[in-house]
């Protein structure tokens, strides 16, 4: 029988989760999904070892970069020599992967709506896409900044994410019946994939963001997609085709509910954390993996990380993020990830601000 302290305790990680609901649950466009896998992975393991912190990444805060407080990070693009991140209102940040000293900035005007970006495998440039047109701005790497006309269509609406391939670029769109659209560095549509039947029209295009579908590149350079309705891996092919990938994670079927979950409960190291809740795809050295929600603890607080292998999806707290991790994108040289700003409550009970923070690291052996 749960004694009285153990019931406020988690009353109290209750009403965070249901803060964190407000804040970071998924909500999904409606319509036809693929087939679900024949056999769903087992349910999340308890957190191993880090993948991410225990290479002992380098923190740089956005605040020592010059970001002035209350830009918020929304997406990040790395190369092999640098690091961007996109920040709302609208200003693209970026700097040196191995050495942050020399920062560009590009501020943007406040009706710029920018949502996503990536950086060209073929020639390095930044491609910024908005939330509310299809239209794309692309930054060259000598600064010249080109607006690429989107294919004509009906009504309002953008991309929450794209991803840039050698052979097109590849975007979610905000408000479209595909999931997937396939388009040329002209702006020209070549394709849709993943379509779905609108049941209701979403009210917000933060709504349509938060989404059906996330891509990545693999450690290759790759695009890769991950159905969230399925839990089904596709790989893109060169002619626009997908074709479907052996790892998979399980489907999160479009549902106002949540799964809270709690480790080491009643101890010092006791974290909660949803086991459903998806803030993007990118992949370790061993295979793709899926960021979660914050992990929220009596003393520490960090982000939650969950990895297929060997059909099974393990756990890991990654508490070199304080504030959780926002994002994480990673290639052959590492990762780099972004926590959002908040305050901590300290011990004493004083409140700290955090900013947010830039996480640069190499796979630690093994991973």
């Amino acid at each position: 029988m749960p004694t009285s302290q153990s019931k406020r305790r988690l009353r109290c990680f209750l009403c965070a989760g249901l803060f964190l609901v407000v804040i970071l649950a998924s909500v999904t466009c409606s319509g036809t999904r693929p087939p679900a896998p024949a056999s769903a992975p087992a349910a999340p393991a308890a957190p191993s070892a880090s993948w991410l912190c225990a290479s002992s990444p380098r923190t740089v805060s956005l605040e020592t970069l010059g970001v002035p407080a209350g830009n918020q990070p929304i997406d990040l693009a790395i190369s092999p020599e640098k690091v961007t991140v996109l920040l709302s209102p609208a200003r693209l940040v970026t700097f040196a992967r191995s050495n942050p000293a020399v920062v560009d900035m590009i501020v943007g005007q406040a009706s710029d709506s920018w949502r996503a970006i990536d950086r060209d495998p073929e020639d390095g440039s930044l491609w910024v896409a908005s939330e509310e047109n299809v239209s794309l701005l692309r930054v060259a790497e000598t600064g010249e900044r080109i607006v690429v006309v989107g294919p004509r269509v009906e009504g309002r609406g953008g991309f929450s994410q794209i991803r840039i391939a050698s052979d097109a670029i590849y975007a979610v769109p905000t408000r479209a019946a595909s999931a997937v659209w396939r388009l040329s560095r002209e702006g020209k549509l070549l394709g849709q994939s993943f379509r779905e039947e609108k049941e209701e029209e979403p009210t917000d295009a933060r709504e349509v963001a938060s989404r059906t579908f996330w891509l990545a590149r693999d450690l290759d350079g790759n695009v890769v997609g991950l159905h969230l309705h399925s839990g089904q891996l596709y790989g893109a092919n060169a002619d626009g085709t997908w074709a479907a990938l052996p790892d998979h994670f399980p489907a999160r079927p479009p549902s106002h509910a949540r799964s809270l979950r709690g480790e080491a409960v009643g101890t010092s190291s006791e974290s909660w954390y949803f086991t459903d809740v998806i803030h993007g795809l990118f992949f370790l050295p061993g295979g793709p993996a899926v960021l979660g929600s914050r992990a929220i603890g009596l003393r520490s607080k960090g982000g939650t990380v969950f990895r297929a292998k060997d059909g099974r999806i393990e756990a890991a707290i990654e508490h070199c993020a304080e504030n959780g991790l926002l994002m994480v994108v990673s290639d052959r040289s590492g990762f780099v990830g972004v926590s959002g700003g908040a305050g901590l409550i300290e011990r004493s009970g004083a409140r700290r601000p955090l900013p947010p923070q830039v996480i640069i690291g190499h796979f630690h052996a093994g991973t």
